[in-house]
């Protein structure tokens, strides 16, 4: 899946929309450009992130980032054979296995060396399958 970015600031009526007042964090995403989904997330009454769909992305700054999808504009809507979902408390959760182990997150963070391997990995095979 891939999306292009239409704003990059949530607007009054959307952030009314997904139940938030503001986002903890401006994403560092660029108009127009186009970005490789790496995994989804389906909120329902979430903090801090509200209802709605949000799309998981490698960002301008090369962190993995939690977006909202209102954001964007899906320019390849085909879904990844590497998401596997899971639903846990209310929320949907589309990503590739590696994501979902404990800590990887905290891990890639911090750039632990075995989390980044993997994660560059994960995002290749991604890039590879929106290329076909």
């Amino acid at each position: 899946m891939r999306v292009k970015c239409r704003q990059t600031r949530l607007s009054i009526e959307q952030l009314a929309l997904l139940g938030i007042d503001r986002v903890r964090q401006e994403p560092n995403v660029t108009l127009e450009k186009e970005y490789t989904v790496v995994g989804l997330d389906f909120f329902l009454g979430s903090r801090p992130f509200g209802t709605g769909v949000w799309v998981h992305l490698v960002d301008d700054e090369d962190h993995l980032a939690w977006v909202p999808l209102c954001l964007f504009e899906v320019v390849d809507g085909r879904v990844s054979k590497y998401w596997i979902a899971r639903y846990s408390n209310g929320n949907l959760s589309l990503w590739p296995d590696p994501l979902y182990r404990e800590y990887f997150h905290d891990d890639l963070s911090e750039s632990d060396p075995v989390a980044v391997a993997e994660f560059r990995q994960v995002l290749q095979a991604l890039e590879l399958e929106n290329a076909l």
